[in-house]
Formats: C-alpha cells, structure tokens, sequence
C-alpha cells in the first residue's frame, strides 16, 4: 500500500509551531434535536495511561487531541454537530431568529428552553459561555472566565425577567461614566431580546478584551465540515498557505486518483460576473480593502477565492492536472471529480492545519465517499504526529477506527438513543476495556450499544410479501 508509506514519511516534514493557545474542553446541550436531558460531550483526559502525547495540559486541566463519535444511523451523532454549528451560528450571526429545534417527542419540551453551555480556551484565558433561548427570545445568557484555585470570574451575565433585560458586566468594562451610560443603554434599549450580548459589544468602541477575545474563538478556530462541504480553495490560495497547498499536492498526486497535480485558474472580477453583477462587484471591492482574500460560492456550491494583487482583483479555482495515456496533461474543474476526490481535497487542507495550528475542527461523516484504509491512515498521520497542535472531532460508522493503537479509550465515543427517544452520549472509558481488545469486533456485537438493533427480520414477512407482490 503506497499511500501508507507517503503519509508516514510526510511526518517528518511538518514543522513544530508555538504552545497551544486554544481549545475545546466540554460543551452541554438540554432540549435540541435529538437531546432532551442536559447531555455531555468532553475532550477531558480519564485515567487511560497510553498515549500520554495525546494528551493537552493546559489552565490545570488535561484534555485530549480527537474524539471520535460512533452510532447507529439516528442516534444523534450529526445532531451534536448540528448543536455546535447552531450555537457557533448564532453567536457569528448575533441574532436568534427562525428557531424552532426543541426535542418535539415530548410535547412539555416545547415550553422550556433549549441550553448550550461551552467551556474552550482561547488565549490563555479558560471561557465558559451559557446560553438558554426559548422562542427567539434569550432567556440567559453568560461568559465566564475560569480561574485554577479561584472563583470564577463574571465578565457578564444577562437575564430576561418580564420582558425586560437584566445585564451585569465585569468592573473593569466600567471604568468611568461614559462606559457605564453605555452599558445602562445595553440593559435599557440597546440589546434586544432575540440579540446575542456576546456578538453585540464585538464592534463596539468600549474595550471588551476578554469577551471579544471569546467571540473571535467560535468565529475563526472552530470550523464545522459538513458532508456536502464543497473543497474551500481559499485554504490553499492564501499567501500564508503554500505548506497547506504542497502537503495537499504531495498526498493527491500520489494516490489513486489519477491526479498528477493541483494548479489555480485566475479570472478578473469583471470577467467572472460579467457585466450584470456590479452590486456584488462593488461589494467584493469594499471587502477586500480590509482582508487578504474573501471565499464565495457559487449556485452549484463550488467554492472560489476573490484576491487582490498589485491593484487587480482576481477570482481563483483550483483546478486538477491528469495525464492522458500519450503523457499529455488535462485539466478539470473539481466538480468534475468523483466525490471521494473532492472529499479528499477538502480533508487533507484541514488534517494539515489541525497538525499544525491549535484549531478545533468538527467533521460529520468524515469517511463519506473515502476508502475505509485511506481515512485510518489519514487519521493515524494527525493522531500520530507528536508536533500535532489542534483538535479533530469527528462522526463516523467506521469500525476500522475502532482501533486502541490509534486512540486513548478517552477519545473514543458513542451516541445511543434511550426509549424516550433521546439521544444519550458516552465514552469507551466508561468500560472495563482491555489495552489488547478488538474493539471493532466488540462494537460490531453490541458490547458498548451504539448499533441498530434490527430485531427479528423473519416476523417481517419478507418471503410473504415477495410472493404477493
């Protein structure tokens, strides 16, 4: 197997970068989706001894470098995702609109609110940020910094009594009679009760450090990739990412898919939206006075880079090189590769960055549409690598992953529905598992539950049912 000896030599070429500065430590759902009681999903270290090098220190807290997620098809795996992704979407969006997610199997759920509660460092400063939403309307809201052997610190809390708003901030966001008019505004006028505090003060003039400090956590270091997430070409067209893009290239020239390379196709903005767009147009121009480069994606979900170069602003689509049988090289768009490629194109950037920067990145399904044997290998090169800085959180049915050579029993996870039908969540640390157990083959005989039971197929009538039909 060539590919698994390319991967494993590419080890060696990954750099060491600076300490950790983020992560993701616990997050807590109640009444979303599939989740009706207060459920818990951890990155914290057990007692499990192996693999010490997965292990973070940081803040006096120890937590792990992956979690992978297993279930049955409806167990709530993708809803735990979803969860994160709504709480990250309604902070960057700051309002709560449109919602309606509650646990509908219970007709009292309706009336009571949905809560996230998320722990994460960011900086050197533990957050631990509460939200609690009901109707559009935010009953609660908190954040939070956790300090080791002292109390935790309030940077400001917000309740809905009445109607009315009731917000408490830090001292320091006080300091002198024009930051508490404003902060009196906030509680008064200014907030209103669908509006995220959190996003609210982001852009404002008062020197909220520490909550935009959080704020930027959930914005720019945790990044959800969903099944149909389309290949971001931005993450490898940026002046700050040839590593990415080489490392991409190294591995996918080299696998069986019959690419030999990677290139980019630039067009001039005016060329790519042609004369009908001038809003958009306009739009991209003011951005890019202030960013490097801005992703957009078009009606078919393609994913393109708009830059800005010596005055001339380009739009940039990654393109993929084959050889015909005579030696001459082709290219394609990406759209016009098979979705296990495309899969590819979009995994690789991200198992790069998370080796080498101190980012969280969630994928649901992370094995569609990719050979069982290149998504283990894949995973081996991030867990495996000793410099590795970020976190990687995944779902998956994949019982090759099921592998105690790969993974502390702490990074090993279950979602199982209990007859209430609500989802319930677990670690393989909550069992007496041996160092040398498969667990694959004890997963797949529904030792730690997790798997459909299909009962008795037979009173199902099939032979019946054929010879009527």
């Amino acid at each position: 197997m060539l590919f698994i000896v390319i991967l494993f030599v590419i080890i060696n070429l990954i750099e060491k970068i600076s300490q950790i500065t983020l992560m993701l430590i616990r997050f807590n759902v109640t009444n979303f989706l599939s989740f009706k009681e207060e459920t818990e999903f951890n990155m914290l270290a057990g007692s499990p001894r192996s693999k010490k090098e997965h292990v973070y220190h940081q803040k006096g807290i120890d937590f792990v470098r992956a979690a992978a997620l297993y279930g049955a098809n409806g167990a709530g795996k993708s809803n735990l995702v979803k969860a994160l992704a709504f709480l990250q979407g309604l902070i960057v969006g700051g309002e709560s609109t449109q919602y309606n997610k509650h646990f509908k199997l219970d007709d009292a759920c309706e009336r009571e609110p949905s809560i996230f509660e998320i722990e994460f460092v960011q900086d050197d400063i533990l957050f631990a940020y509460g939200l609690s939403i009901l109707k559009n309307k935010i009953i609660e809201e908190s954040l939070y910094e956790i300090k080791e052997g002292q109390d935790d610190k309030v940077l400001f809390e917000r309740k809905l009594d009445n109607s009315e708003t009731n917000l408490v901030v830090a001292k320091e966001y006080q300091k002198d009679n024009k930051s508490k008019l404003l902060i009196e505004l906030y509680e008064e006028k200014l907030l209103k009760t669908d509006e995220l505090f959190l996003k609210k003060v982001d852009k404002d003039a008062i020197d909220f450090n520490e909550i935009r400090i959080a704020f930027n956590w959930f914005v720019y270091d945790l990044q959800i990739i969903y099944p149909h997430t389309k290949v971001n070409t931005a993450q490898l067209t940026s002046n700050e990412s040839e590593d990415v893009f080489s490392f991409t290239q190294r591995i996918i020239s080299r696998l069986d898919t019959g690419i030999t390379s990677l290139n980019f196709e630039e067009t001039s903005l005016e060329d790519f939206f042609g004369e009908d767009d001038k809003e958009t147009q306009d739009w991209l121009k003011e951005e890019l006075s202030r960013k490097e480069y801005i992703s957009i994606e078009d009606n078919k979900g393609n994913v393109y880079m708009v830059t800005k170069r010596k005055g001339e602003i380009f739009v940039c689509q990654m393109i993929v090189n084959h050889k015909t049988n005579s030696e001459v090289s082709v290219s394609f768009d990406i759209d016009q590769e098979s979705d296990g490629t495309q899969r590819l194109l979009d995994i690789l950037p991200i198992i790069h960055t998370a080796i080498k920067m101190p980012k969280v990145f969630i994928i649901d399904e992370i094995n569609r549409s990719v050979h069982p044997t290149l998504t283990k290998e894949l995973i081996k090169l991030f867990m495996d690598t000793k410099e590795t800085k970020g976190q990687l959180i995944f779902s998956t049915h994949e019982a090759q992953l099921l592998d105690l050579n790969i993974f502390r029993q702490d990074e090993i996870w279950f979602a199982e529905k209990n007859k209430s039908g609500a989802t319930t969540l677990y670690p393989l640390s909550d069992f007496n598992v041996r160092s040398d157990l498969v667990l694959k083959n004890g997963y797949l005989n529904g030792r730690f539950g997790a798997i459909p039971f299909l009962g008795n197929l037979a009173e199902l009538n099939w032979e019946e049912a054929s010879d009527n039909g």
